[in-house]
């Protein structure tokens, strides 16, 4: 590959295209395993937890998932690969909350528990593999939301998590799940935050533009990006280097990095209106701030032109830094498609 051109998400995907369905040990782990978190012990088969409270036995990291689990998960194959998943829900949830969470909960330890761990706060037998780690559920503070900063998520936005995942991350998308299983993880993920009795309206979109590729859009969201302090921890090029990066700390103290919108996935997804809903509510939980009522609709659409823009520029990208966003994703993506697929954490449904 040119060592001119940007390691982007298509890239990045490309080269997964190649990964078999579940690699799950050896380099695809140690790449994936933050540096400063190498070295610590985790399972290495699926069912290694299980193993350790003497509940039940493991399979063979290695052993080629399930067939007939595999034939279940067209589209998570798919997405592993560039393709998009439709998160919208086409249905409401079924009734009854109580019974719902319940459901929720045998599927909870099917799916999540090996990342997120029982209670759901981030402390699963696989949860050292993940940078970013799996999210403290049980603290009731979310990312992905379409209301306010403070705010916990509508129902709906734990749904597209849940179906979408979070692109870069340990987080698959459940969209192979019928719709009425992934309400009932939904239900359950609110009952383990705590948060399930407040609502909170969905602040206003900003509508995306339809000329995002335009010049001048682009010229003004540069400008735009520099006026509402984006560069201080993003980098004037986007490149995650900007003078704060190295302060950037996450709500447990840990250190968090400034995407680098050069290279890496976003996690929402490449879509505008995602960027602009990720600009309005913030990133609860990181230093990502939201930007409803302080800047305009017109600077939030042309900064996600000029973030989007960087996506597609020409930049001189350091082999090495090409090496290790491909190797990173490569065993992130292994791990997690070893996760789903092949059945790690799971007792049930084999």
């Amino acid at each position: 590959m040119c060592k001119t051109k940007v390691w982007s998400l298509a890239v990045t995907l490309a080269a997964l295209g190649a990964l078999p369905a579940c690699e799950t040990g050896g380099e695809a782990a140690q790449a994936a395993t933050p540096p400063e978190r190498r070295g610590q012990t985790s399972p290495d088969r699926p069912h290694d937890h299980a193993k350790a409270r003497g509940t039940g036995p493991t399979k063979h990291a290695h052993q080629a998932p399930n067939p007939r689990r595999e034939s279940r998960w067209v589209l998570l194959q798919q997405w592993v690969r560039g393709a998009g998943v439709n998160r919208e829900p086409t249905t409401s949830p079924p009734e009854g909350e109580a019974q719902l969470a319940e459901r929720g909960r045998e599927l909870f330890g099917m799916y999540c528990v090996n990342c997120h761990g029982a209670e759901g706060r981030g402390d699963g037998p696989r949860s050292n593999v993940f940078d970013p780690p799996p999210r403290d559920l049980a603290k009731g503070v979310f990312k992905f939301r379409s209301t306010p900063s403070g705010s916990p998520p509508a129902p709906d936005d734990l749904f597209r998590t849940i179906s979408g995942g979070l692109r870069g991350t340990g987080m698959m998308p459940f969209v192979d799940l019928p719709e009425d299983e992934r309400w009932a993880l939904v239900a359950f993920v609110r009952k383990l935050s705590g948060r399930n009795a407040r609502q909170a309206e969905a602040l206003q979109p900003v509508p995306a533009p339809d000329d995002v590729s335009s010049r001048v859009r682009i010229a003004r969201g540069r400008k735009a990006y520099e006026k509402l302090g984006c560069s201080s921890c993003h980098g004037p090029r986007g490149r995650g280097d900007g003078p704060a990066a190295p302060t950037l700390r996450d709500d447990a103290g840990r250190p968090i990095r400034a995407l680098d919108f050069a290279t890496k996935p976003l996690k929402r997804g490449d879509d505008p209106a995602d960027q602009l809903l990720t600009l309005v509510t913030g990133l609860d939980g990181t230093p990502m701030p939201s930007y409803a009522g302080t800047a305009s609709d017109r600077d939030l659409q042309d900064v996600v032109a000029y973030v989007l823009s960087l996506r597609t520029a020409r930049f001189a990208i350091d082999a090495r830094d090409q090496e290790e966003t491909g190797r990173l994703a490569q065993g992130q993506y292994a791990q997690a498609v070893h996760t789903v697929v092949g059945g790690c954490g799971c007792s049930h449904g084999q």
